[in-house]
């Protein structure tokens, strides 16, 4: 039996059975994702803090708006986004990505939802539209931020609550949006879960938890022993966690020294991800985990 005891943790959520077949195109946009989203945590992993994103969420908003783009503009977002596709296949096979994993099984959900907030007066091509709303599912709705900019506000914030399970209250705080203000691009991701097998919350109690500055503290730790996806080598352990259904997972990325964290995240690459995940294999684990709660806001106003 292996131990697996938490000093810091990375996480991500993984499609997996949701996923297990893709075709070429499907497999190119993954993977394209993939790298996009290894190269965004590069750029952020050295904010103080801990860090919660979600590329697809930035892959999908900025999809959507380098369909509106051309010439140089057009060039840089796909050098940013790394589609690996044509325009017209990019748009299609990221709609698709987004209904699979939206559809991808029971006892989880997977909700995205997006928005396309232009001032009132401006005039959008229908090709644009029309992509947004069929590839995307996106909503367009105008709204006059110059002469109305509360109840503009207090629009979008009911439709990010609606679409988040009201897990975000209030996206933007009044004075946020200004008179301007000529579009805003809202992207709502809600995410519940339950393990497939749950932690007892009778083994849950507090225990000491090593910070990555090697700093020692107490907190509610969860333990749970199972059969489980695990990989391990000198310098971190991996394990798999599916909720239930079994078509998403969380991966758990710990390294074995409290000071580990920075090394690993500097080999962090698409192919070293690839490599991990693909050397999982089934295995008895002792597994302890913190007690936490993850949650983040952002939208994008031009």
């Amino acid at each position: 039996m292996r131990k697996l005891t938490v000093v810091f943790v990375v996480t991500l959520i993984l499609p997996a059975a949701a996923l297990a077949t893709p075709s070429e195109d499907q497999a190119t946009l993954v993977r394209g994702n993939t790298r996009f989203a290894v190269d965004l945590y590069h750029r952020l992993r050295s904010e103080e803090g801990n860090l919660f994103i979600s590329p697809l969420s930035l892959s999908v908003t900025l999809g959507m708006t380098s369909s509106g783009a051309r010439s140089q503009t057009a060039e840089e977002m796909a050098e940013l986004l790394h589609p690996g596709l044509e325009p017209p296949r990019f748009h299609r096979e990221l709609g698709n990505l987004i209904q699979r994993l939206e559809g991808s099984g029971t006892g989880s959900r997977l909700q995205l939802a997006n928005a396309i907030w232009p001032q009132s007066g401006s005039r959008l091509l229908p090709d644009f539209v029309r992509l947004c709303t069929e590839s995307y599912g996106a909503r367009v709705e105008s709204l006059d931020f110059a002469g109305e900019g509360e109840a503009a506000r207090e629009t979008i914030n009911r439709w990010v609550m609606e679409q988040s399970g009201e897990g975000v209250r209030e996206l933007l705080e009044p004075g946020e949006l200004v008179p301007a203000t000529t579009m805003v691009l809202t992207d709502a991701v809600h995410f519940k879960g339950e393990w497939l097998g749950r932690f007892d919350a009778q083994s849950t109690g507090p225990a000491p938890f090593t910070l990555a500055d090697g700093v020692r503290i107490e907190l509610p730790l969860m333990h749970r022993t199972g059969r489980f996806d695990y990989f391990e080598d000198g310098e971190l352990q991996l394990l798999e966690l599916p909720y239930a259904g079994e078509s998403l997972s969380m991966v758990v990325v710990l390294p074995r020294d409290h000071d580990g964290l920075r090394h690993i995240e500097e080999r962090l690459s698409v192919d070293e991800l690839a490599g991990w995940v693909g050397k999982l294999e089934g295995a008895t684990v002792r597994v302890t985990l913190p007690s936490f709660t993850t949650r983040t806001v952002s939208y994008t106003h031009l």
